[in-house]
């Protein structure tokens, strides 16, 4: 898996995905990290640490990928309302069985 970690955009934003003991065990674990140029300056992490940990760095890669951004987030929203409407059938479940176990328990 590629794991990519984009430069903070937000002012006064300095809080980096990943730091490079974290790349490093994603490198040890088989992925390729690729870090944005700077995504680190402002946590104190350089680019050359990130390097040293096995990641790749590249400015704008993120911009240059083949995601796109709204369908990625339509596609997690799917996803969470799926397990939410899971969630709530267990929970209803869960209900049925206590209401039969004490029904019987009498």
């Amino acid at each position: 898996m590629v794991i990519g970690v984009p430069k903070e955009i937000k002012t006064n934003e300095n809080r980096v995905g990943v730091v490079p003991a974290g790349v490093e065990a994603f490198v040890r674990a088989g992925h390729e990290v690729v870090v944005e140029t700077g995504a680190g300056h402002g946590s104190g992490f350089a680019d050359e640490a990130y390097e040293t940990a096995g990641a790749r760095i590249m400015q704008g890669y993120l911009e240059g990928s083949n995601v796109d951004p709204l369908t990625e987030m339509a596609s997690m929203i799917s996803v969470q309302r799926a397990y939410e409407l899971g969630q709530s059938f267990m929970d209803r479940e869960d209900e049925r069985a206590r209401t039969v176990i004490q029904t019987l328990g009498r």
